[in-house]
């Protein structure tokens, strides 16, 4: 069924529509969802590459001796308490400073700190990391796999983590990924999915995607080692009009079993991420797309569990898409027709939750490791 909008009004405010009817049920995945499958929490990624002690961690783009000394350099930059031995910010405030200066004062001649390059060996080295680290699971021994183990599977999945985990989760356990909604000739929407098809919106971008003027396998047929977002994992490739333009969104093919050459598993140097920076909106910019899905799929969930996510309050642009899906149209309440719950350990987490989102909110204390598909079958 192809949904068609009206041009009826809302409140008074014109060219909104009624109400769009909320029938998809919905996975909202933070990073304590990967952090139960064995990857490392958004703030222990730092650590990572900048470990308080010893040379362990991810160090492929640079030495660890070398991000040792760099980044130490570019605390005491950005700290007072920057010289501090094992002084570390948090990665929010970090990230956002480095942002900042990249994009306002990297010219400045006298500035002790190249941030440009920084943040871009910081994207890839831990990109890299991450992909590593998946390669060593057992996926359908994850909690992602027994996700997607059942036919009563997640339909929709919208995350701000960057790994590749639940696509290769759901892709192990026999079902067509798609990282965009499926449209139709006419670019519109159909309400049902297939059955057996899940579609994971990644809100933030992806280790193994970047645009075309990015990629590190330049020399070779692109079709062959990457894809347009709109092609399902596993299909031929196919690239929409225009695919030439240098910023056009692309994924690396890796989960379809092409070899990374040169080292290169994530493809692209640096991968498109946004940072965990407040303030992301020219990083998430060119997914545009993506993020429009997700609004879209928002707007009509009647079954959305929040899982893994600390709704911080810094992240302001995934608080914002949040909230103003789930309202009641024209009210400051949740929607009536949707049943929205929260998985986390953390009561603060679901204190934040209904600060940003009001009420009713159906708490899970268990986290992600103890979540379970609420007997709500897939629609369509």
């Amino acid at each position: 069924m192809i949904e068609t909008p009206t041009k009826a009004t809302v409140n008074g405010v014109p060219g909104q529509g009624r109400p769009p009817e909320r029938r998809l049920r919905v996975l909202f995945l933070g990073a304590g969802a990967s952090k139960a499958a064995g990857l490392p929490l958004t703030e222990e990624l730092l650590e990572m590459v900048f470990p308080r002690s010893g040379s362990s961690g991810w160090h492929s783009v640079r030495s660890a001796t070398r991000w040792r000394r760099q980044l130490s350099e570019a605390l005491k930059v950005l700290y007072p308490a920057g010289d501090s031995q094992g002084f570390r910010p948090t990665a929010s405030d970090f990230f956002t400073a480095l942002e900042v200066v990249a994009a306002v004062h990297a010219d400045r001649a006298r500035l002790p700190l190249d941030a440009p390059s920084l943040l871009a060996d910081l994207r890839t080295e831990i990109a890299r990391g991450l992909h590593g680290a998946i390669a060593k699971l057992t996926l359908e021994n994850t909690l992602h796999g027994s996700w997607f183990a059942s036919d009563d599977h997640p339909q929709v999945v919208i995350t701000s983590n960057w790994d590749s985990l639940v696509e290769q989760a759901a892709a192990s356990a026999g079902r067509e990924v798609r990282y965009l909604w499926p449209v139709d000739a006419a670019r519109r929407r159909r309400y049902t999915l297939r059955r057996g098809t899940v579609v994971i919106l990644k809100l933030h971008g992806s280790i193994d995607w970047g645009t075309d003027a990015r990629r590190n396998v330049s020399a070779t047929p692109i079709k062959r080692y990457y894809a347009d977002l709109r092609t399902p994992i596993g299909a031929s490739t196919k690239f929409r009009r225009g695919n030439k333009r240098s910023d056009l969104v692309l994924r690396f093919k890796s989960i379809e079993g092409v070899k990374d050459r040169d080292g290169m598993a994530v493809g692209f140097d640096p991968p498109l991420m946004a940072t965990m920076a407040v303030g992301k909106y020219d990083h998430i910019g060119a997914l545009h797309d993506v993020w429009d899905d997700a609004y879209w799929c928002l707007s009509r969930a009647s079954a959305l569990d929040i899982i893994g996510y600390s709704f911080p309050a810094d992240d302001l642009e995934l608080r914002t898409l949040l909230r103003v899906t789930t309202r009641q149209a024209g009210k400051a309440g949740l929607a009536k027709a949707l049943d929205l719950g929260v998985s986390n350990p953390a009561p603060e987490a679901h204190e934040r939750a209904r600060g940003f989102l009001g009420g009713p909110i159906r708490s899970e204390y268990t986290g992600a490791e103890g979540w379970r598909p609420h007997g709500r079958k897939p629609a369509g």
